[in-house]
C-alpha cells in the first residue's frame, strides 16, 4: 500500500477510511481495544516500560492485551514481551527533520510515515484541543509543514485545520473579526455537536443493553468511553453556546477575557463534583457486579444518569473556556499581524480566577 491513514481519538475519528483497504491505518496506544477501532494495521506506544505495563485506569487489560498483539506496534525499544514490537527509528527521523523537535506522538507517526515513503497521507481525529497537547503543538505545526513540502495535496488534514488557520501579517491586522467568522465558528461547532451527541446517544443504549443483560465487563469498560462522549458533547455545546453569544455584537478581548475565566472557575467547580460521582458509580458497579441485584442495576443507571449531565456539565464550561482562549488568540494574531502590543490579563479576569 502507498497510502496511509493517522487516526487519533478526536471526534473525526468515526470517518476514518476503515472499509477503505487500500489504506494502512495507524493509531494510538490503547485505541485498538475500542469499538470505534474498526481496522488497523499498527499503533504506537511509545511511554517508557512503567507506564505501558502499569495500571491502565483507561483499558485495565492493555498490558494483557499487548503481549499478545501479533501486529505491529511502534515502540521506543525492544520489548521481547509483545511479538508485535518493532523499535521506532528515532535516529532516522531526527536526521529526517533535521531538529530535536517531537513533542507528541502523532509528531513521530507522521515522521514515520514519511520515513516508509507513503505516497499519501491523511490525518483523521487530531483536533488537539485538550490543554495536555499545548506541550507539542508547535512539533505538530513543524511536522505537517514538512509533510504538505513533501507530498503537496497528498497530504490532508482532515481534523484540526483551524490550527493553521491565522491572520496574514501586514494584510489582516486590526481589532475586528471578519464579518462572517462566527457564523463559520457556529455551522463548524454544530456539526460537531450533532455528531458528538448522536455518539453518546449510541453508548446511553448500549449501556441500557449491557445493563440489562447482566454484561458486566463491558458496562465497566464502557464507562471511560462513555464519560469521554459526555464531556465531548458537552464541549461541543459550551463552545457552540459562546460563538451563539458574541455573533451579533462588537466584543471586546476583557469580554472574551472574562467569559473564559469565568467558565474556568466554574468547571473547575463542577469537574470536582464529577469525579465524586463518578466515584459512586464505580461502587456501585462493583456492588451489581458482585450481586446482579436488579435494585443495584437501577441504582446504577441512575448514577449514570446523574454522571451523564455532570460529565456534559463539565464539558461545557471547557469548551466555553477553550473557545473564548481561542478568539482571544484570534484577536492578540490580528492585533500582531497590524504590528500592535498585546495586553496582560486584566485585573477583573485575575479576580475571577483566584478568588475563593
Amino acid at each position: 500500500m502507498n497510502k496511509l491513514a493517522i487516526v487519533g481519538s478526536g471526534t473525526t475519528r468515526d470517518n476514518a477510511p476503515f472499509n477503505d483497504d487500500s489504506f494502512d491505518i495507524w493509531v494510538f496506544n490503547e485505541a485498538p481495544m475500542y469499538d470505534w477501532c474498526k481496522r488497523y494495521t499498527a499503533s504506537f506506544q511509545l511511554h517508557k516500560e512503567e507506564i505501558y505495563a502499569g495500571n491502565n485506569v483507561k483499558q485495565p487489560e492493555y498490558w494483557k492485551w499487548l503481549q499478545k498483539e501479533t501486529k505491529p506496534v511502534f515502540m521506543n525499544k525492544q520489548d521481547s514481551r509483545v511479538p508485535g514490537c518493532e523499535v521506532y527509528p528515532l535516529q532516522d527521523a531526527l536526521d529526517l527533520g533535521g531538529f530535536k523537535f517531537f513533542g507528541m506522538t502523532i509528531s513521530y507517526a507522521l515522521a514515520l510515515g514519511i520515513l516508509k515513503g507513503y505516497k499519501q497521507i491523511e490525518v483523521w481525529g487530531v483536533e488537539l484541543s485538550a490543554t495536555e497537547y499545548q506541550y507539542g503543538m508547535d512539533t505538530w505545526s513543524f511536522w505537517v509543514g514538512f509533510a504538505k513540502g513533501k507530498l503537496g495535496n497528498n497530504f490532508v488534514l482532515h481534523s484540526g485545520e483551524k490550527l493553521f488557520d491565522a491572520p496574514l501579517y501586514g494584510l489582516e491586522g486590526g481589532v475586528d473579526f471578519e464579518s462572517n467568522y462566527f457564523t463559520n465558528r457556529i455551522t463548524y461547532l454544530d456539526n460537531g455537536w450533532k455528531s458528538a451527541d448522536k455518539l453518546l446517544k449510541n453508548y446511553k443504549k448500549l449501556f441500557e443493553k449491557y445493563i440489562s443483560n447482566n454484561e458486566f465487563e463491558k458496562t465497566i469498560n464502557l464507562f471511560v468511553d462513555f464519560e469521554k462522549a459526555a464531556l465531548q458533547a458537552g464541549e461541543y455545546a459550551g463552545a457552540l453556546s459562546e460563538a451563539e453569544k458574541w455573533q451579533d455584537k462588537p466584543v471586546s478581548r476583557n469580554e472574551f477575557e472574562t467569559a473564559a475565566a469565568v467558565a474556568q472557575r466554574d468547571g473547575d467547580n463542577k469537574r470536582s463534583v464529577m469525579l465524586h460521582n463518578g466515584g459512586m458509580v464505580e461502587y456501585v458497579l462493583m456492588a451489581w457486579k458482585q450481586t446482579s441485584d436488579k435494585n443495584a442495576a437501577k441504582q446504577l443507571m441512575d448514577f449514570l444518569d446523574r454522571h451523564l449531565v455532570l460529565a456534559y456539565d463539565t464539558g461545557a464550561y471547557h469548551g466555553a473556556f477553550i473557545e473564548n482562549q481561542s478568539y482571544i488568540m484570534k484577536y492578540d494574531d490580528l492585533v500582531r499581524a497590524n504590528g500592535g502590543k498585546i495586553k496582560e490579563i486584566s485585573d477583573l479576569t485575575k479576580a475571577i480566577l483566584y478568588a475563593n
